[in-house]
């Protein structure tokens, strides 16, 4: 027969695992310097970033794909959609299509939140042009109008569906959870009770809305005492050298004195 060789202790076994290691590091290292060569390439030609979340380049099919998914991401935070409208397509000289809508909702602040959060994790071309709300008396809800654009570009990656790419413009770190995150750092915000440091209370949606109350400042008052008025100064004379009785005379019953004061330029 052949004889087999087998080398002893772990050392061969050892020597595999490092293999292996070794394998799996070399991976790792080329898929970070791939990802790096991609955003490198992005950052070198932004039209490429652009053309990856473009809409498709398919007009027709673009607007209704990106207009189910809008309405989808309005309602599936929990407005209430009181008008949905998508506006014609606009040409920018052959280079995008732009699609407008305006949109009319109303809801709490939770799911204004939610639904911000959904729109700004998608990667897509678009934007929140403009948001407006004003609160509804006497009650947590609030009246929203909303408009938002998007994009399609010539040469997009995308021919006939949206990108199914995630922002990387949120802020806040990745959680099992991150619209939570959100919700609650924006919806369960807190609210000054007691100034000077005094407690705070957390106040939910309904509390969005306060009467404005301006900080107070402290004001120290600091009394000067005026100093005091120095003494008069004394004549360049004494003046009873010169001064002399005229005449005494009783007046109702009470004696005056008259008293003639002469002063004189200088010493006699």
């Amino acid at each position: 027969g052949v004889p087999l060789l087998f080398s002893g202790g772990s050392g061969g076994v050892g020597s595999l695992g490092t293999l292996r290691k070794n394998r799996d590091d070399l991976q790792a290292e080329v898929a970070k310097k791939k990802a790096q060569l991609a955003l490198a390439a992005e950052a070198a030609d932004p039209m490429a970033r652009f053309q990856r979340r473009s809409l498709p380049t398919d007009r027709e099919l673009a607007g209704s794909l990106y207009q189910e998914w809008l309405r989808e991401k309005v309602t599936g935070a929990g407005l209430r959609v009181t008008n949905f409208d998508p506006s014609e397509p606009q040409s920018g000289r052959g280079a995008y299509w732009k699609y407008r809508f305006t949109i009319l909702a109303r809801g709490t602040l939770e799911q204004i939140t939610r639904f911000l959060y959904r729109f700004y994790s998608a990667d897509h071309l678009h934007q929140i042009r403009r948001l407006t709300f004003k609160p509804i008396e006497d009650s947590d809800q609030l009246n929203l109008v909303i408009f938002v654009e998007a994009l399609s570009l010539p040469g997009a990656d995308h021919q006939d569906e949206l990108s199914a790419e995630t922002s990387k413009r949120l802020k806040l770190p990745e959680s099992d959870d991150r619209e939570g995150d959100y919700v609650r750092d924006i919806v369960r915000r807190k609210m000054e009770e007691g100034r000077d440091g005094g407690e705070a209370r957390f106040v939910e949606s309904g509390g969005l809305f306060a009467a404005y109350q301006p900080p107070r400042r402290k004001v120290e008052v600091v009394v000067q005492k005026a100093p005091d008025p120095p003494p008069p100064r004394p004549p360049g004379f004494d003046l009873t050298k010169y001064t002399y009785v005229t005449s005494i005379v009783e007046v109702d019953g009470r004696p005056q004195v008259w008293l003639d004061v002469r002063p004189k330029k200088g010493p006699q």
